[in-house]
């Protein structure tokens, strides 16, 4: 196989390994639930709970044990404080998987501020006799999608919403827009940010998850529809600053740098002679890809 061949063929797995990683700019909190509640993100919102009212742990979207956590829609969940989070009217994303058990009540994703004043910023799923819906609210003003049944997420399924500085929301099933609207009203107050949970201002076992939460992240910006595909396509957890690879623009994620030249296979086939400036990492690679 010629260099251009190589190097084309590299680019093309770069691409693949890019969309299995959490983008890093605006991170606020990132909870991928590996065997500990903690955030990820560097800031320290770890997540806590009222002992008698622990989460159990499950197996996550990729079928690992112990790499999600399940919730009996009762009295389980999670919080932690939102002081630091998006407040006031200030855009924000949030990305999270889920695995919906039931739907007899509204149930709450995530949510932080106080929803009795109308400052809360909440992700809730609710079903009554006209539909089920999937909401995006702040008690004022809503961003709604209504559907006949939310079937689909019994399974593993991607949710995000984003919302921009001026006001925009939109919320994403995988990396599919379902639907979009200019919001009025967005005040968004300090207070606990409740993983699972509609918590105000102290603990609530009202609205509670029914199912298994994966992969929770908060941003303080908006996503774009190519980092929401980012987060739709993930499947490592991997949270890397990324790096321009010149003179093709071609982004890609320096785990590691090294500076032995060894063997790599990827879906394979051995790859070798390849200058050598950062570790790649990705669920396509068996081992790791070095390229400069």
């Amino acid at each position: 196989m010629g260099r251009l061949t190589q190097t084309i063929a590299m680019i093309a797995v770069l691409a693949g390994v890019l969309m299995a990683q959490v983008p890093s700019d605006g991170l606020v909190a990132f909870y991928p639930f590996t065997g500990n509640w903690n955030d990820i993100s560097g800031h320290g919102y770890n997540l806590t709970t009222i002992p008698q009212y622990t989460p159990a742990w499950a197996a996550d979207r990729n079928g690992v044990a112990s790499r999600a956590i399940s919730l009996d829609g009762g009295s389980q969940g999670l919080h932690a404080p939102a002081d630091s989070f998006p407040l006031g009217s200030s855009a924000r994303t949030i990305s999270v998987w889920v695995q919906l058990s039931d739907l007899s009540r509204v149930r709450t994703i995530v949510s932080w501020g106080d929803r009795r004043n109308g400052t809360d910023c909440s992700f809730l799923a609710n079903q009554n006799t006209t539909g089920a819906y999937l909401i995006f609210t702040n008690s004022i003003d809503s961003l709604i999608y209504k559907t006949s049944s939310l079937y689909k997420i019994q399974s593993w399924t991607h949710l995000a919403v984003t919302l921009t500085a001026t006001g925009l929301a939109t919320m994403y099933m995988g990396d599919s827009i379902l639907v979009s609207k200019q919001m009025t009203g967005w005040n968004t107050s300090a207070g606990l940010f409740g993983v699972g949970g509609w918590y105000m201002d102290q603990y609530s076992n009202s609205f509670l998850w029914s199912g298994r939460l994966d992969a929770v992240v908060i941003y303080r910006r908006a996503l774009s529809t190519t980092e929401i595909s980012m987060l739709a396509n993930n499947t490592t957890d991997l949270l890397v600053s990324t790096k321009t690879l010149t003179p093709n623009s071609v982004r890609y994620t320096v785990v590691e740098n090294r500076t032995s030249n060894v063997l790599y296979t990827i879906n394979g086939r051995t790859l070798k002679n390849e200058s050598v400036a950062g570790m790649l990492m990705g669920e396509k690679l068996k081992k790791s890809l070095r390229i400069q």
